[in-house]
């Protein structure tokens, strides 16, 4: 399945897109991003927080001993999205159904990426449709090559540095759409007529 580097940077575009504010400019934008940054931190955590599965892993001296299972479930990112958004609504009452659909968006990418990502490791796919069925989902097709994540020594080979690079190749484009697409045409030019 695909690295946090494609998970976090989709979730960033989809918070650059979505949370801050169209601005005047690029300096302008920055700005804003500066003031949003715990948010868009979030955004990136949410995107990769099916993952969490990895965690029993680590107890076990297997990464992947539960991975791929419940939380990268259609159920289980509802779940994490309904909570998001309750937490938000904690914070902002007026965070309604687009923020939720928001959240929902977010945390869906994740399953989007992960069945795009060749997965060599048997069973292959998601359990997309638990706890209605145990059937692992996987495309014939991938844009992401695997990521090997048995234990430490294959996490921090070089194949995988490789395998990040070309993760954040692909992906940073999505982020650079966002923020160009949140500066506005024009923006921090003069009127003409004015030095």
């Amino acid at each position: 399945m695909a690295s946090p580097v494609a998970h976090s940077i989709i979730g960033l575009a989809f918070g650059a897109a979505a949370l801050i504010p169209r601005s005047e400019g690029a300096r302008a934008f920055l700005r804003n991003a500066r003031r949003a940054w715990k948010t868009l931190l979030a955004c990136a955590f949410i995107a990769c927080a099916p993952d969490i599965d990895y965690i029993p892993g680590l107890f076990h001296g297997n990464f992947n001993l539960f991975h791929q299972q419940q939380s990268h479930s259609l159920a289980w990112v509802a779940l994490l999205a309904l909570a998001a958004w309750l937490a938000a609504r904690a914070r902002d009452p007026a965070a309604g159904p687009r923020a939720m659909a928001f959240l929902l968006a977010l945390a869906l990418s994740h399953l989007v990426i992960d069945l795009l990502t060749n997965d060599l490791s048997v069973p292959r796919g998601i359990m997309i449709a638990w706890p209605f069925s145990d059937r692992y989902l996987f495309l014939p097709f991938h844009v992401f090559p695997n990521m090997a994540k048995q234990d430490w020594s294959e996490m921090l080979s070089r194949r995988n540095f490789a395998v990040a690079v070309f993760e954040a190749a692909a992906t940073l484009p999505f982020l650079a759409a966002a923020i160009a697409w949140n500066i506005r045409p024009g923006a921090g030019r003069a009127p003409p007529g004015r030095a």
